[in-house]
């Protein structure tokens, strides 16, 4: 929940970036600000490298400029308080249970 009450559920976020070409999985987390609320929604991403080489897309800022593009597009199309506000890209898959889930738990 965010501090103006409202309700968000991840999955439905990471649902809309998971459609993007240039992410090949993601999650939405809520980051506590200094107060101790969550003030705002972070999209960690790990990157689809090969689809991105495939277009071209070979340097990792180029690649982190193109993904936080199509989130800021996505953005648009979502209300104001399910919109990403930062993006953080990791290098590696996340760690999945036997049955390919994201351990969320893992996640700081």
């Amino acid at each position: 929940m965010l501090n103006n009450g409202k309700n968000v559920f991840p999955e439905e976020i990471e649902d809309h970036l998971d459609r993007i070409d240039l992410i090949a999985e993601s999650v939405v987390v809520g980051r506590v600000d200094a107060n101790g609320e969550v003030s705002g929604l972070t999209a960690i991403i790990f990157p689809h490298f090969e689809y991105a080489a495939s277009k071209g897309i070979t340097e990792y800022n180029a690649l982190a400029a193109a993904v936080k593009k199509e989130i800021f597009d996505l953005n648009k199309k979502l209300p104001s308080y399910k919109q990403i506000r930062n993006v953080e890209l990791r290098k590696t898959e996340f760690e999945k249970t036997t049955s390919r889930k994201i351990k969320r738990y893992k996640i700081h």
